[in-house]
């Protein structure tokens, strides 16, 4: 038998809860009170790219998750990036794990590339060449 797909065991928690569709539990006050919590409790900045979060990623769809026990694995993203993450270029829906990956690879390119995180590496200033020294030497 073939196993259930994350998104597939997401759907069967929330039938459990009592939820028809994910959309049904996106449009619920329990996700209004849950993504209101993840904004205050993390920031309303998008964790890619900087700008307003007005969206919030789940990185795992655990009952705890999803009934707001554990709000860590819940990313506040802007709407650009989220579709970045969801989405592949040719605008089909990642699968639960190419999604993840995406994410993480956006993450780590903000971690090198934000003069605020203790992950930032300055790009090597550019060499100018000294026709004296017949060598390369840094501006």
């Amino acid at each position: 038998m073939k196993e259930l797909t994350e998104y597939q065991k997401r759907d069967v928690v929330l039938k459990r809860l009592g939820f028809p569709s994910y959309w049904s539990y996106l449009m619920s006050d329990l996700w209004s009170t849950i993504r209101t919590r993840v904004l205050v409790l993390k920031g309303t900045e998008c964790r890619c790219c900087l700008n307003r979060a007005s969206e919030i990623h789940h990185t795992s769809y655990s009952r705890e998750v999803l009934v707001g026990m554990d709000l860590e694995p819940l990313i506040p993203l802007c709407k650009s990036c989220h579709y970045k993450v969801e989405f592949d270029s040719r605008d089909r829906k990642r699968s639960f794990w190419a999604a993840q990956g995406r994410l993480t690879s956006m993450l780590r390119i903000k971690m090198y590339t934000d003069p605020k995180s203790p992950m930032y590496k300055p790009k090597h200033k550019r060499k100018k060449y000294n026709p004296t020294r017949r060598k390369y030497r840094r501006t």
